[in-house]
């Protein structure tokens, strides 16, 4: 009987450590989920308060920066001193309606195809450039220099743009010739070809974006009045 009632006991203490077991593991597995659920609470309210921090938006603003590149091409009459600039009217159907009708440097916006900014703006004159001759006189000039004179920060649809101006000077007079009777392709405005006088007549509001002000930079630098 002795025995009997010993088996019994060890019996129910069995039975009573295995409930204990499975009551630890469930409290544990519990403790387990809230914890992961906490936890994912605590990173989420910590990436919420980052992306209202500066240094956030900061680092994402750069996921929106576009990046262009437009050429200020100009001739300089080696005997007169005469200068004159080629410049590109945007159209009355441009995207952007306040710079309809305003005077702007020759360029565009990369592409996925382009490695840089200078071969973003080889492929946009020669899109751009009707003439064929004028096309290689300008993309030739522009890759013996290869170096963007400036950079220009304009913000357009709440959109930071960042554009390299390249400078081509052509040298020739007979070359230039070519450049400036070419026009633009239909994809472009409306070719104007000014003197410096002229320019500098002009108002820094008469050119889209901000290429007049560094178009008056330009002139100030290199041909002082």
């Amino acid at each position: 009987i002795q025995e009997e009632a010993t088996e019994q006991a060890d019996s129910e203490s069995e039975v009573q450590d295995s409930k204990q077991t499975e009551q630890d593991r469930y409290s544990y597995k519990k403790s387990e989920s809230g914890y992961k659920s906490i936890q994912s609470l605590k990173d989420r309210l910590t990436e919420e308060k980052g992306k209202g921090s500066r240094a956030y938006h900061k680092d994402n603003d750069k996921e929106d920066t576009r990046k262009g590149a437009v050429a200020l091409v100009y001739h300089e009459d080696p005997v007169t001193g005469k200068v004159e600039f080629y410049f590109e009217e945007k159209p009355a159907g441009y995207p952007v309606e306040e710079y309809r009708g305003k005077l702007s440097f020759i360029g565009g916006a990369m592409e996925t195809t382009d490695s840089s900014t200078l071969e973003a703006l080889a492929r946009e004159l020669s899109e751009e450039v009707e003439d064929k001759k004028a096309k290689e006189i300008l993309i030739r000039n522009l890759r013996q220099n290869g170096v963007p004179y400036d950079v220009m920060t304009d913000y357009i649809i709440n959109r930071e743009v960042e554009t390299d101006l390249y400078v081509i000077k052509v040298v020739s007079d007979e070359q230039w010739k070519t450049v400036k009777n070419s026009q633009l392709t239909h994809d472009a405005g409306v070719k104007r070809v000014l003197t410096l006088e002229e320019v500098i007549g002009k108002k820094e509001k008469d050119f889209a974006f901000s290429h007049g002000e560094k178009l008056m930079g330009f002139i100030s630098h290199n041909y002082p009045q």
